[in-house]
């Protein structure tokens, strides 16, 4: 009977404990967050984008996606990632023979878009220094348009090749902002995340034929950390 009695004062000791600490922490963040004038706070909304200014390439500004934040309280935001790109390439081969001019060319057209919703839970460490840890889910979807020509002899032979993928996404990742000047902050991301991304069909239409349908059941899984490779710079407002 005395052992009972130790277990549940213990317990409830242990309880009031981790309560009292608990709300500590909320008030010290809350106390912080009031002497950070630039930190982000209930009703605020951020915009960011991604640069890499240590890539190898010529585009080191590049937008991969716009990202989108919506703070219910101060230490809580909405997220919402977008992305769109389009790339488009064309080769053309010009020849003569057997006293015609052959012309070849072979274009090709990528399009993928992506759509992510995810939650941030953030702590205030230093009057310009934010970190959060939060969980995000997407999908998306790309596809690939590969159109290949050939004219010879005033006649036009058109092979078009379509195919594509269905990706989807769950992850657990964290994060700061640190914030330069008013709402201007400079941050980086990592997390562990899994990813499947599903083959779709694959059609061939060539002049004067029918058009040609090959099942693709292909699916790729992948689970791992990642480190977003460029830094985020976002406007709060």
């Amino acid at each position: 009977m005395e052992n009972s009695k130790f277990t549940m004062m213990a317990v409830s000791l242990a309880a009031i404990t981790i309560l009292s600490s608990n709300a500590t922490a909320q008030v010290t963040n809350s106390q912080s967050r009031s002497n950070a004038p630039v930190a982000p706070s209930q009703g605020d909304v951020s915009v960011e984008v991604q640069f890499n200014p240590l890539s190898n390439t010529k585009n080191n500004f590049q937008i991969d996606g716009l990202r989108l934040r919506y703070f219910t309280d101060d230490e809580s935001a909405l997220r919402i990632g977008l992305g769109l790109g389009i790339n488009s390439t064309k080769d053309v081969a010009s020849a003569n023979k057997d006293n015609f001019k052959e012309k070849n060319f072979t274009k090709t057209t990528e399009t993928e878009w992506s759509i992510n919703l995810g939650y941030e839970r953030h702590h205030l460490l230093a009057p310009r220094l934010d970190v959060y840890l939060g969980c995000e889910a997407g999908i998306g979807k790309n596809a690939k348009k590969v159109t290949d020509s050939q004219e010879y002899s005033n006649e036009v032979i058109t092979k078009v090749t379509k195919s594509g993928s269905f990706d989807w996404q769950v992850a657990a990742l964290t994060g700061f902002d640190f914030y330069v000047y008013r709402g201007l902050y400079l941050g980086s991301e990592l997390g562990l995340r899994y990813s499947m991304s599903k083959n779709g069909d694959t059609t061939i239409k060539v002049t004067d034929k029918d058009t040609e349908t090959y099942k693709n059941p292909d699916t790729s899984n992948s689970f791992g950390f990642y480190v977003t490779p460029s830094i985020r710079l976002g406007w709060t407002f």
